[in-house]
C-alpha cells in the first residue's frame, strides 16, 4: 500500500501522518472524520463561508524531507520565503522521542521567522497504548521532549499531537482496531490523552507551544467529534489534504475537487467545525499526487487543484499551510527539483504563492 511505501521511504518507524495517510487504496479513505450531525455533509463552502479573509495572508511553507535547508530552498524556488514548515517527531524509541534530536537537528538555529509544525506520536514504539496515554502514563516523556525543544529554541512550535487520528493507519487511530464497538471509547481516550499531554507540556518552563488537532480529509468516519479535547486545549483545527481519486474511480479534476470539499471530513466540514469552535484552520500537509505504479489513483499535474486550494485558503480563517514537497521515486508529491512531476501545476503555484504574505494571525 502507498502508506507503507511512503513510510519506508521516509525511514521513520511509525511513519509520518502525511506519508501513511495518502494511500491510493484509501484515496479518500486516507482521511476520515465525522460531519456534525446537524449540518448536511454536502453543504458547499466558498468565499461567503466561515471567517473569510480579506487578503491572502497566512503562514506558508512545506515539508521537504527532514531538512530545513531543503524546506527553505522550496521558498527560493517559489519566489517567496517560507514562513512555516512541517516536520515529524520520531517514535523509534522513548530515548529518541524524549531527546527530540531528529527534529532539533533539522531546525536548531534554522527556524528564525519560521513556525515549525511538529507531528508528534502519542507514544513511542509499537503496540496499542491508547488507554495508557489516556491515563497520563506517558506524560513525563512529553515533558522531557518539551524541555529539550525549548532548550533548542523550538518552544514556539506548533505540536500536532496524534495527527490523522480519525483513520486506522496509526496505532492511536479511532478505528485502528477494526472493531466498531470500540470506536467511541477510543475517541474518548484520545481526547483524554490529548488533555493530559497539553496540560503537561504547558507546565514546562519557557514553553509557548500551540496545539493543532488535525484530521485526515476523507469520507465519513465515526465518533470524530468525541475525540475533540475541548477548546481550552486546542489552538488550530487542521486537516491533511491530498489530490487522490476516490478508491476505484478515476475522477475528473472537477469531481475530485467536489469530493475534497464535500466528503465526510472534507474542507467544508473543516470550515464548519473550526468556525463552531472559533479556531483558526491549518492544513499542515497538502499535495498534488503522482503514482507511477497506480496512476488511476492520483490526480497528477492538476492545475485546478492548486488553483482551488489557493482560493480556499484565501477565503477562510487560515493560520498556516504547508505543501508536502517530497518524492520516494515512484510516488511523488514534489513540485520542484529533478523529481518534480507537476510542471503546469507547479508553474501556477509559483505564480499564486509569490503573492502570499506571511502575516500571522492571533490564535
Amino acid at each position: 500500500m502507498a502508506r507503507s511505501r511512503r513510510a519506508a521511504a521516509l525511514g521513520v518507524s511509525l511513519v509520518l501522518g502525511a506519508v501513511l495517510a495518502a494511500s491510493p487504496a484509501t484515496a479518500g479513505a486516507r482521511h476520515h472524520p465525522l460531519v456534525p450531525e446537524s449540518v448536511p455533509a454536502n453543504q458547499p463552502t466558498g468565499p461567503t463561508s466561515v471567517s473569510s479573509a480579506s487578503a491572502p495572508h497566512w503562514l506558508s511553507g512545506d515539508f521537504a524531507g527532514f531538512s530545513a535547508v531543503a524546506a527553505k530552498d522550496f521558498g527560493v524556488w517559489r519566489g517567496r520565503p517560507i514562513t512555516s514548515a512541517t516536520d515529524f517527531q520520531t517514535n523509534a524509541s522513548w530515548r529518541a522521542f524524549d531527546s527530540a534530536q531528529r527534529v532539533i537537528k533539522d531546525w536548531h538555529n534554522q527556524n528564525t521567522g519560521i513556525t515549525v509544525s511538529i507531528a508528534v506520536p502519542l507514544w513511542a514504539g509499537y503496540g496499542d497504548h491508547l488507554a495508557a496515554a489516556a491515563s497520563g502514563y506517558f506524560d513525563h516523556h512529553f515533558a522531557t521532549m518539551a524541555r529539550n525543544l525549548v532548550a533548542a529554541g523550538l518552544g514556539n512550535s506548533v505540536l500536532r499531537l496524534g495527527w490523522e487520528f480519525n483513520g486506522s493507519w496509526f496505532r492511536w487511530g479511532i478505528t485502528a482496531t477494526g472493531k466498531p464497538y470500540q470506536y467511541a471509547q477510543r475517541a474518548r481516550r484520545f481526547a483524554r490523552a490529548w488533555r493530559h499531554i497539553v496540560t503537561t507540556i504547558r507546565h514546562v518552563k519557557g514553553a509557548h507551544f500551540t496545539f493543532d488537532w488535525c484530521v485526515a480529509a476523507g469520507p465519513h468516519y465515526p465518533h470524530v467529534r468525541l475525540a475533540y479535547p475541548g477548546n481550552a486545549y486546542v489552538d488550530y483545527i487542521g486537516e491533511d489534504v491530498y489530490d487522490w481519486n476516490r478508491p476505484g474511480v478515476q475522477n475528473s479534476a472537477k469531481a475530485r475537487w467536489h469530493a475534497i470539499v464535500n466528503q465526510g471530513t472534507g474542507l467544508a466540514w473543516l470550515a464548519r467545525f473550526a468556525d463552531a469552535h472559533r479556531k483558526q484552520i491549518s492544513v499542515p500537509e497538502w499535495a498534488l499526487v503522482h503514482d507511477s505504479v497506480q496512476r488511476k489513483h492520483s490526480g497528477g499535474d492538476d492545475k485546478a487543484f492548486v488553483d482551488h486550494m489557493h482560493s480556499w485558503f484565501a477565503t477562510h480563517n487560515l493560520g498556516y499551510e504547508n505543501y508536502f514537497n517530497y518524492s520516494d521515486g515512484w510516488q511523488s508529491f514534489q513540485m520542484n527539483g529533478s523529481n518534480g512531476q507537476f510542471p503546469s501545476a507547479g508553474k501556477l503555484y509559483r505564480s499564486l504563492w509569490a503573492r502570499v504574505g506571511g502575516v500571522r494571525r492571533s490564535v
